[in-house]
């Protein structure tokens, strides 16, 4: 089915239908109608069909104005079909029969109607089973001299809440009525005025609304700043008044956001010591809330806060930060607050400088004590020290160590009830042995002390090794760690090492693979303060040397020589001077 709206005038007119393959049975049928719309006059269009019956009827449709012709088509499958009658209230205007027919091939029928159509249909009826196929279409009539359209909008101003600058409202409607009875020929929906930029909209109005009926215009708004913001929503039209307006109001809120003070400066602070918190606010004095990303701090620098997500607007929140530095001199770093406010991110420098501990006090070792357990043929779990004294406060330094590879890292415990706590990871790396280095800051006073190694499995050689030390940090006196191994050499040596601190103690540990090792010389420098020889061997199992710094160490390394090749596992570890 076709249309031509607004045709040419022609007194010998011809319409052709023409397909790209040839058929056995064709028909064409044509139309002409006086006073339909000339720019737009196609309102609705149904299809139905019938497949062997008699009745045919297209689905239902309704029309949107009320002067329109209903004009239904119907071709035939069953090549010349029995005469149809119209239906209700139509006129069968063609019964397009070919030659050799006695009935039509195709047919036409039309109704006019003065009033809106709802759930209308287009039918014919044939005296005997037929297949068929049908088109109805509603065309609407043109304006006459004696109707207009009449457009309104409702309502015609909207208010939107408070909404944050940036972000956009729930969308709020405004209809568009015309009330006339002709079509209203819209030209243009526009958003204008002082502020247009911070309002939209979409509509589902099309170009035209037909006589009685209505469409709808969805606004949001999204503002570009802050305070209120008004526009006004402009209709377009062929209707007596046009434009049509709405006026748009809402309001724009953000968030201001401030830390105070932008700079933080810190005392002198001994590398590795934290100090005390010095307070950044953070403040929104904004009108709305301030949603807060990340807050995040850079250097020897940490930071905790109260802040949350979300600061509500006119409240405040507090970020404490620290400085411990991890080296001597002047440290910087900043701290970071990302945010939606329109600053973001807000920035505040930090500064501190790093010194070293030697002006406090000097570590110096006190005494020492060893176990040691050989035997190729009976095994233990455990192994005990001799009995030492232990001032209190001191720093006690212990290895347990056995040469089997696979033992898990003992438990130690000494008869004072210490805590004591694991210097870095147990080393096993010449695959002879295993070693594991233990310490107890701030020693509980003990005059009969021993220190007591447990494995969970039984061993044929074990060793314990115990050395006390004064003038240590008597609350995180640890300070770094290193091991080394050597297999089947005669040099023993640790990985590089350096220290945060001046005034400390670095203590080595090695044990033997090789059950009854030759006696090692200590490294350049450092005084061997123990040689565990158990009963039974010539040279010790386990051995353990200390030197004792008044400087920064760096890329130091512990060593012990031996006279002949072994196989053994170094541990050590660096311990600072209380203040």
């Amino acid at each position: 089915m076709f249309y031509a709206a607004n045709a040419k005038g022609n007194s010998n007119d011809v319409v052709t239908c023409a397909w790209s393959s040839a058929q056995n049975n064709l028909a064409v049928m044509a139309l002409v109608y006086s006073g339909a719309d000339a720019s737009a006059p196609l309102d609705a269009t149904a299809t139905g069909f019938i497949k062997g019956g008699t009745s045919l009827q297209t689905s239902p449709f309704s029309t949107t104005s009320a002067n329109e012709v209903m004009v239904a088509g119907m071709m035939s499958g069953s090549s010349c079909a029995p005469a149809p009658a119209p239906g209700s209230g139509y006129t069968m205007e063609l019964s397009a029969v070919p030659s050799g027919c006695v009935g039509p091939l195709a047919a036409a029928e039309d109704k006019v109607v003065s009033t809106q159509q709802t759930s209308a249909a287009a039918s014919m009826t044939f005296s005997s089973g037929t297949w068929a196929d049908m088109i109805a279409a509603t065309f609407k009539a043109a304006s006459s001299g004696g109707g207009s359209p009449a457009a309104s909008l409702s309502p015609t101003s909207l208010s939107f809440t408070s909404q944050t600058v940036g972000t956009t409202s729930p969308a709020q409607a405004v209809t568009l009525s015309n009330s006339g009875a002709a079509t209203l020929s819209i030209n243009g929906i526009a958003i204008a005025g002082t502020n247009n930029a911070d309002f939209a909209q979409t509509n589902n109005c099309g170009s035209s609304v037909a006589a009685g009926g209505s469409c709808t215009i969805n606004v949001t708004f999204t503002p570009t700043a802050t305070g209120t913001r008004s526009a006004t929503l402009t209709v377009t039209d062929n209707a007596s008044g046009s434009p049509q307006t709405a006026s748009l109001t809402g309001t724009g809120l953000a968030a201001s956001a401030a830390l105070s003070p932008t700079s933080l400066t810190f005392p002198s602070t001994t590398v590795g010591m934290a100090s005390a918190a010095q307070a950044v606010t953070l403040s929104n004095s904004g009108s709305t809330g301030l949603t807060i990303s990340s807050i995040a701090i850079s250097g020897d620098f940490a930071q905790t806060n109260n802040c949350g997500s979300t600061l509500a607007a006119g409240a405040n929140c507090a970020i404490n930060v620290t400085f411990t530095p991890t080296t001597t001199g002047t440290r910087t770093g900043m701290l970071t607050v990302t945010d939606n406010a329109s600053n973001s991110p807000q920035t505040a420098s930090l500064a501190g400088t790093g010194t070293s501990s030697s002006g406090g006090g000097v570590v110096s070792f006190v005494t020492k004590a060893y176990g040691a357990y050989h035997s190729s043929s009976v095994t233990q779990s455990k192994v005990a020290a001799s009995a030492f004294a232990a001032p209190a406060g001191d720093l006690i330094v212990a290895y347990c160590g056995n040469t089997s590879i696979t033992a898990s890292t003992p438990t130690i415990s000494d008869t004072a009830g210490n805590v004591f706590r694991q210097a870095g990871a147990t080393a096993a790396g010449s695959g002879g042995d295993s070693l594991s280095m233990f310490y107890a800051a701030n020693a509980k006073g003990n005059s009969n002390d021993v220190v007591t190694c447990t494995w969970s499995s039984a061993q044929n050689n074990l060793a314990v090794m115990a050395l006390v030390y004064s003038g240590a940090n008597t609350s995180a006196p640890l300070d770094t760690t290193a091991t080394g191994f050597v297999k089947g050499g005669t040099s023993l040596q640790t990985s590089p090492f350096s220290t945060t601190s001046a005034s400390e103690v670095i203590v080595a540990g090695m044990i033997s693979g090789s059950s009854c090792a030759p006696a090692p010389a200590p490294g350049n420098g450092y005084t061997l303060e123990i040689s565990a020889v158990p009963s039974g061997c010539v040279g010790p199992v386990a051995a353990a040397e200390d030197k004792v710094v008044s400087t920064l160490q760096t890329n130091a390394t512990a060593s012990m020589t031996f006279p002949s090749a072994t196989y053994a596992d170094m541990i050590v570890a660096t311990f600072k001077a209380g203040p």
